[in-house]
């Protein structure tokens, strides 16, 4: 394997590659699930991490961080969210609809779609009420205690929350997110996982190098007509490669540029 230099920083698990890694493993994945629904999850059918769901070969695609379907038929999506977005809910919308769309796709029927369930982990409050969850569903606007029942619900996590009215799962898992403190066995065991994908270099390796390369085709792929926007993808991908101490001929390699670019850009730091 070719061995790319990158600063041997500590990779927590709100990184995102880290976070897909570790919730691969179905009862872990179940766990945290239950704990931040505060339900019951009779037992997990499928856990794929980077899961690309693309409807309609012209329309935009979506990959998902996490995307779990359980035994009952209900389906789940885990997202790793480390930067304010101001279109997040819009976002989440989307992703509501081609989880659905994809279900369809397969031959489930209306009457057999289960419970579609969305979570954003934010390392920022995108609310700004101070609350650790922010739950969304379906309801009247006449009638604020009739909800609609259509089974998709919304739910954003703020790690830097208050931490009131949560139990101590939720506190716990939070409080780990946040500042990587183990207070449970949970939460210990999340925490062996992170150590040991820290320790084996093969993996921060080829972690990397993917990440990179998913970013910039994800961002600048379905981006298309935006060309602002995808000069911007490009710079941001150049420069995170530069901080992790990429040579110029790997960058150049990875985002699929000149090496002149990544030299000027470089030379601005």
């Amino acid at each position: 394997m070719r061995k790319t230099k990158f600063n041997d920083g500590f990779i927590p698990i709100t990184d995102d590659f880290m976070f897909c890694t570790v919730m691969e493993d179905r009862d872990r994945c179940k766990e945290f699930l239950q704990r931040v629904l505060k339900i019951e999850i009779s037992e997990i059918e499928v856990v794929t991490s980077q899961k690309s769901i693309r409807r309609r070969i012209k329309s935009r695609g979506v990959r998902l961080d996490i995307y779990v379907k359980d035994t009952d038929g209900n389906s789940y999506d885990i997202e790793m969210q480390t930067a304010y977005e101001p279109f997040l809910a819009k976002r989440t919308r989307y992703y509501h609809s081609e989880m659905d769309g994809y279900l369809l796709r397969k031959g489930v029927d209306f009457e057999k779609l289960g419970k579609n369930i969305v979570i954003f982990i934010c390392t920022f409050d995108p609310f700004g009420l101070g609350e650790s969850i922010y739950t969304f569903e379906s309801c009247c606007v006449n009638h604020a205690e009739l909800r609609l029942g259509d089974g998709v619900s919304s739910v954003f996590l703020n790690i830097n929350g208050d931490n009131e009215c949560i139990d101590n799962n939720l506190t716990n898992v939070l409080e780990y997110l946040r500042t990587g403190k183990t207070t449970d066995d949970f939460t210990r065991g999340l925490h062996q996982e992170v150590m040991k994908y820290n320790n084996d270099r093969d993996w921060r390796d080829n972690q990397v190098t993917l990440e990179m390369k998913y970013r910039m085709k994800y961002r600048m792929g379905f981006d298309d007509g935006a060309k602002q926007g995808q000069e911007q993808a490009r710079r941001d991908i150049i420069t995170k490669l530069l901080l992790k101490g990429f040579s110029t001929a790997e960058i150049s390699e990875i985002v699929e540029c000149d090496e002149e670019e990544v030299k000027k850009l470089s030379s601005t730091k």
